[in-house]
């Protein structure tokens, strides 16, 4: 994120989304792009409840499986921490 002032820096950070990971990796899996649009969420609860269920989508992923929670999130949209909406990259 970037501002003209220290301010304006800090109020992007707080109101505007991230930029898409690694935008010029075009052979990053879709799995692992939701796994880090979940973890960059600006909503705690948005997030992963814990590292543990973050670990077991890396996992889903490693296997070729995708990202379980991040796909149970994209659906079921905004909602509780163990399966609330995340976004789409």
């Amino acid at each position: 994120f970037q501002g003209e002032t220290p301010v304006e820096t800090m109020a992007a950070i707080l109101e505007r989304p991230p930029a898409e990971p690694c935008p010029d990796a075009l052979d990053l899996p879709d799995g692992l792009r939701a796994v880090v649009g979940v973890a960059l969420e600006k909503d705690p609860a948005e997030r992963y409840p814990t590292a543990a269920a973050m670990a077991r989508d890396l996992a889903s992923v490693l296997a070729g499986q995708g990202a379980p929670f991040a796909r149970r999130r994209a659906r079921s949209g905004p909602g509780p921490r163990d399966g609330g909406g995340a976004r789409r990259w």
